[in-house]
């Protein structure tokens, strides 16, 4: 034997009698991402450890895949395989560690082996945690499906008639893992309890995304295409729609009403469509005090939670900005007249109030909260502009109790231009993710300034990559995903 080759096997043994002395528990830790997509004409959730195959997945004839964010995070490799199986009848795919119950599946229903999709822990592990397996017979041939989140299975199998099959298998929750957002599909109708916003089951959630500009001025940006990057790529779960009422073109100022009634329709069913909560905003600025149009809210508000009684992803926001001498006395008898007019249709939906001075005096608010159920207020900020006197404001308004949406807010100055701070901005984030407070960014256009998220020589309604966002697009994408877009066009 060669010099050369007696060296390649004494490293051979070596690396086996490191491998062999190694920890169990450290060799077990390396994992691995499981990425979670949604078909949404098929209603089939698909899990992969494949990079490639989640972000190559899209639309067809027959499917439409939606990425979803990593699910969980398992083993890179160990005795317990999960097996993936396809059936082209049905065009499901199924996932077991049963070697019995792959076989049987082959042999006489049809389906068609994948081999080894990841692995699963150890159920002795301390620090795993159990996929659930669930079943659902409705669902064209029967599907299943697989979550780490035991408060996602409860629904499922309360509301939407799903059975459990207990545990699958286990993974692990690393810290790679960004928490599947709150959506309609897995957390249902909305409810406010105390300071915070709940799920159907009592769980706090946040809700998190971008605003549109005035409906009037960009409509182009309401469509199906958009909605669905920004739920799918940007990890956005809420988005809102900006129905000016004074400005030029607005609703009550020369504006076809009949078609910027039905924009908002579009946008509330792509909103639905791509499992996105949206808010319908009146949204009041230079009429300055809600009762200005007080009317045309209660005739607008009652067409639209008439249409939409039966929705649950839908919010109502009743004025936008109160401003100049609009006083809080003035936004509560404008509320007690629009919010019995939108419960007459819809008990339960979640309503948000503006408060006085361009929706910052959420502590006027505090001192004399309105009397109904699912209320929350609204506090908007810009980043450049207002900084510790208002955050402060709202943890005080949170620790007496007052529950807060923050519908709007930007990350340069309170014109909408200038400057940004992202240092700012990144201090009002932590507090309302300290706090589960919702928002939504300004402004989801590409107008000619700092707040708008696209680019003014953008011309794209949708398919945005990195090098068509705006330093504000671009943070917010940073925000929702921990990441920026990839592709650079």
């Amino acid at each position: 034997m060669g010099r050369s080759c007696r060296c390649r096997l004494a490293l051979q043994v070596a690396c086996v009698l490191i491998l062999f002395l190694m920890p169990i528990r450290a060799w077990a830790a390396t994992t691995v991402p499981i990425y979670r997509m949604y078909n949404t004409i098929t209603s089939e959730h698909l899990y992969t450890r494949s990079k490639t195959e989640y972000t190559s997945c899209g639309r067809g004839a027959y499917f439409d895949w939606r990425q979803e964010g990593v699910a969980w995070e398992a083993p890179a490799t160990s005795s317990l395989p999960v097996f993936r199986l396809y059936n082209a009848r049905s065009g499901d795919h199924h996932y077991t560690t049963s070697v019995g119950e792959r076989d049987f599946l082959i042999a006489h229903h049809g389906w068609r082996s994948e081999g080894v999709a990841f692995y699963s822990a150890s159920k002795d592990d301390t620090s795993a945690i159990p996929l659930f397996r669930l079943y659902n017979g409705g669902l064209r041939r029967g599907q299943h499906h697989y979550t780490a989140s035991a408060a996602e299975r409860d629904l499922l199998v309360a509301r939407h008639g799903w059975r459990s099959e207990g545990i699958g298998w286990y993974g692990y929750m690393s810290i790679q893992a960004a928490p599947v957002p709150a959506t309609p599909s897995t957390s249902g109708a909305l409810h406010v309890k105390g300071s915070q916003l709940m799920d159907e089951r009592g769980n706090p959630v946040q809700l998190r995304g971008l605003s549109t500009h005035g409906l009037a001025w960009f409509p182009a940006y309401v469509n199906d295409a958009c909605f669905g990057q920004l739920r799918r790529d940007w990890g956005a779960n809420v988005v809102r729609l900006a129905l000016y009422t004074q400005e030029y073109g607005g609703y009550c100022s020369g504006g076809d009403q009949a078609y910027l009634r039905e924009l908002v329709c579009q946008g509330v069913r792509y909103a639905t469509a791509n499992d996105l909560y949206v808010i319908i905003d009146w949204h009041i600025l230079s009429d300055g005090n809600p009762l200005t149009h007080a009317s045309e809210a209660k005739a607008f508000f009652s067409q639209m939670s008439r249409t939409f009684a039966s929705h649950t992803n839908v919010l109502y926001e009743i004025c936008n900005e109160p401003n100049g001498a609009t006083t809080w006395a003035d936004i509560k008898s404008y509320a007690s007249q629009v919010i019995p007019v939108i419960r007459a249709n819809d008990p339960d939906a979640v309503i948000l109030v503006g408060t006085p001075t361009w929706s910052q005096e959420v502590d006027k608010a505090a001192e004399d909260p309105l009397h109904y159920d699912n209320v929350m207020y609204t506090l908007h900020f810009y980043a450049a502009t207002h900084r510790d006197e208002l955050r402060d404001r709202l943890k005080r308004v949170l620790r007496d109790g007052l529950p807060v949406f923050v519908s709007e807010f930007g990350i340069c100055g309170a014109s909408g231009n200038g400057a940004i701070d992202e240092a700012s901005a990144n201090a009002w984030v932590s507090v309302l993710a300290d706090h589960q407070v919702s928002w939504c960014m300004w402004s989801l256009c590409n107008k000619a300034e700092s707040a708008s998220a696209i680019r003014s020589d953008c011309t794209k309604t949708s398919g945005f990559v990195q090098k068509d966002l705006t330093q504000s697009g671009r943070w917010l994408v940073g925000v929702l995903k921990g990441g920026i877009l990839t592709g650079d066009g």
